[in-house]
């Protein structure tokens, strides 16, 4: 392997809820559907599974420069206790951490309670690590609920970073995926106008390192024009990603994990670490 220029971990999809609390469905014996049925047999809940990933990420045996977590960092998008109770928790990994907002999450209690930052920052930022550059955008924009959007705002900053003198190798995060991975029913969920973000990247593809995101609770890796699309497994459940499939189920059994990315001076490798919540 070429020398290391960077080391993260990609977490996604925590889905927190307060110790014991369960996802809360109304008229649930006549109109829940299959996997939120399937998310209710879970032997776990949200507090345990996300304790689990802080005791899988402290202890691999190996360092990272910091770990990205992609969104849908809690359950209950209306809860200051939820959040603050995953900032401190989190704050046990032994890396720093940086967020981005699902379709879960309150991107305001995200800035203010577990970064500490102004309620109304923007969640599209970027920042440097080992003279690698990382930008982070936020794909909440105006959308159908679930699926992804990115204004014509967003869309300009990251063009003017592809079109920049910059030799730095460039990593893109995301919640939603931007490109179709042939899963009809997660699909419908997608970054609805992805192939425009995939346009813009082409332009930097020389130093595209890969765009990691979550959201479909699924490990896929897709390759498309030179580009590398990485998605995390969920740190909570997997859903079922068959190609082909119409039907929304949970992976029943399915481990939990992350994603461990490395990035050399000429490869990116993305490695799956896959954990039962309680070993």
């Amino acid at each position: 392997m070429s020398d290391i220029l960077l080391q993260f971990v990609q977490l996604s999809d925590t889905h927190f809820l307060m110790p014991g609390v369960r996802p809360n469905y109304d008229n649930i014996e006549k109109e829940l559907d299959l996997y939120s049925r399937q998310i209710l047999a879970l032997p776990y809940d949200g507090a345990e599974a996300a304790e689990a990933a802080v005791r899988e990420i402290n202890n691999l045996p190996f360092h990272v420069d910091f770990v990205l977590h992609t969104g849908d960092v809690v359950n209950d998008l209306t809860k200051p206790e939820e959040h603050a109770y995953v900032r401190d928790l989190f704050a046990k990994i032994k890396y720093p951490i940086y967020y981005l907002p699902g379709n879960h999450d309150n991107a305001a209690m995200i800035q203010s309670i577990l970064q500490g930052r102004d309620a109304s920052a923007s969640f599209d930022y970027e920042f440097e690590d080992n003279d690698v550059q990382i930008v982070c955008l936020d794909s909440n924009g105006t959308n159908p609920p679930h699926s992804g959007w990115l204004d014509e705002s967003q869309l300009d900053w990251l063009e003017k970073i592809c079109m920049a003198e910059d030799d730095r190798p460039l990593v893109i995060g995301l919640h939603h995926q931007p490109i179709p991975i042939g899963v009809p029913w997660l699909d419908n969920l997608a970054l609805l106008n992805g192939d425009a973000m995939h346009r813009i990247l082409l332009k930097a593809k020389h130093r595209v390192r890969g765009v990691f995101y979550g959201h479909i609770h699924h490990a896929v890796d897709i390759v498309r024009d030179g580009i590398l699309y990485s998605a995390a497994p969920s740190a909570n459940f997997q859903f079922l990603g068959w190609p082909g499939y119409e039907v929304a189920s949970l992976e029943e059994g399915g481990l939990c994990g992350f994603n461990v990315v490395t990035v050399t001076a000429d490869t990116t490798y993305v490695r799956r670490h896959m954990y039962a919540v309680k070993p």
